[in-house]
């Protein structure tokens, strides 16, 4: 019989939007590096318990190198904390279904749509001009994006504000001064400059953007491959509860994280 050999690459893996157009290289993993170092984990326990490499932690958390989906779910598991706390798209290590969470309005799938729109914005880069035009004392004043933001780790665009460019006017020709040339006139001026100040503030915008359905298949491919037959139930159950954020009880909590504490000290 052949022997069976998993697939070198999992084609349903997804990256941040950003790091698919080439913005960034990996989106580093803050709230790791923290729950280790708060924990008293050293990286190399961490990395002989998740089966990975020298310095893979390092890599993860410092952007060097992409924390696959698989390897995001093992970590969540053995640290006990929610998948999205470690792709830093929430502060709240464990997420439940009450009204104070933000998830309770803001869902996963919307914040990488949000972030989706706001990388595609920067190819067709007009859009970044937005629509105000204002005349005022002899001079026109266009107005444009200063960058994006976050709220509630949706990606919104921030404020508007006007060029340093200064188109004149007088009485007898501002009817030939129309809003679209002027736009054009000043985005022709800006556009290196514009483009390149909302890039950045998409670069450094913490968060990793991944399709939440494809880390919901690596949870569920994690409890039926890596997970001992008498245990598969078990873990199915706490995982289906993770994934509709749930969470865990406080009991379970504190099991879990006596197991996740065990695994890390083993040899």
């Amino acid at each position: 019989m052949a022997k069976r050999t998993k697939p070198k690459h999992n084609l349903l893996e997804t990256k941040d939007p950003r790091e698919t157009a080439g913005l960034i290289k990996c989106v580093p993993k803050i709230h790791l590096g923290e729950v280790l170092t708060a924990r008293g984990i050293t990286q190399t326990d961490f990395e002989r318990a998740m089966g990975v490499g020298r310095k893979s932690t390092s890599h993860w958390v410092n952007g060097g190198r992409r924390m696959s989906d698989a390897a995001v779910v093992r970590a969540s598991w053995l640290l006990e904390v929610h998948p999205l706390y470690l792709l830093d798209m929430t502060d709240d290590p464990q997420i439940y279904g009450g009204s104070e969470s933000q998830f309770a309005s803001v869902r996963p799938m919307q914040m990488r749509r949000s972030m989706v729109r706001a990388v595609t914005m920067l190819n067709d880069p007009i859009q970044l001009m937005g629509t105000e035009v204002n005349y005022e004392d002899g001079f026109v004043f266009v107005y444009h994006l200063a960058g994006f933001e976050q709220k509630g780790r949706l990606v919104v665009p921030g404020e508007h504000i006007p060029s340093d460019k200064e188109l004149w006017f007088n009485e007898m020709t501002v009817s030939d001064i129309t809003e679209a040339d002027a736009m054009a006139e000043v985005f022709a001026s800006i556009e290196n400059t514009l483009i390149s100040q909302t890039r950045k503030s998409l670069v450094i915008m913490p968060g990793d953007y991944r399709d939440p359905a494809t880390l919901t298949h690596a949870l569920f491919d994690y409890a039926l491959k890596e997970t001992r037959d008498d245990q598969v139930d078990r873990m199915l159950k706490t995982l289906t509860g993770i994934c509709i954020g749930r969470g865990a009880s406080r009991g379970e909590t504190d099991r879990y994280d006596g197991a996740a504490n065990s695994a890390l000290k083993r040899p």
